[in-house]
């Protein structure tokens, strides 16, 4: 076979390589972008991410105080989010996660943290994304859910990402 072709061949299957790659982190892209589907405002670009939840992939998920406090909240308000931090975590023997939890220093407390949603809970999470009802400097204006996950975070050393709430409010950006 000519050196021309071969050469061709190759170039062309490296470029074929990083179309196909390209494509695929494209498609690893997570993006804000909350849609009403008539009941809750959800952020569907990470939905996929329930894997990633510290509870489910921990050995005292049924009897954790913890998990019992945030899941009356989920109900309560009918919410969606999953627990990033948290101090009391204990890993199971098969955990789902795309990378294994470490531990940290937050706040002053040693706490383990899932460094995949960790690196993702200031873009993707609903409440500190342009909700105009979370007000950190003045919590008497925030809604109820994020005022009692608040409390349940600061007192439990817990971090979440909320993807799904009935009461997110965009807030109007100006242009």
């Amino acid at each position: 076979m000519d050196t021309n072709v071969i050469a061709f061949l190759v170039a062309f299957s490296v470029l074929l390589f990083f179309i196909f790659w390209l494509k695929k982190k494209e498609k690893e892209k997570i993006i804000f972008n909350p849609e009403w589907d008539g009941i809750s405002w959800t952020n569907h670009s990470i939905q996929n991410i329930l894997n990633e939840d510290l509870c489910k992939n921990c050995l005292n998920h049924k009897h954790c105080g913890i998990r019992k406090d945030a899941e009356n909240i989920k109900d309560k308000y009918d919410a969606k989010f999953i627990l990033t931090r948290c101090k009391t975590f204990q890993a199971n023997n098969s955990l789902k996660m795309r990378k294994k939890p470490k531990q940290q220093k937050h706040f002053g407390v040693i706490v383990w943290v899932n460094p995949f949603t960790e690196n993702m809970r200031e873009k993707q999470c609903m409440c500190i994304n342009d909700c105009r009802n979370l007000n950190i400097n003045d919590r008497g204006k925030n809604c109820p859910m994020a005022n009692e996950l608040y409390t349940l975070c600061v007192q439990c050393n817990l971090a979440t990402i909320v993807f799904s709430c009935p009461v997110w409010d965009e807030i109007q950006k100006v242009i």
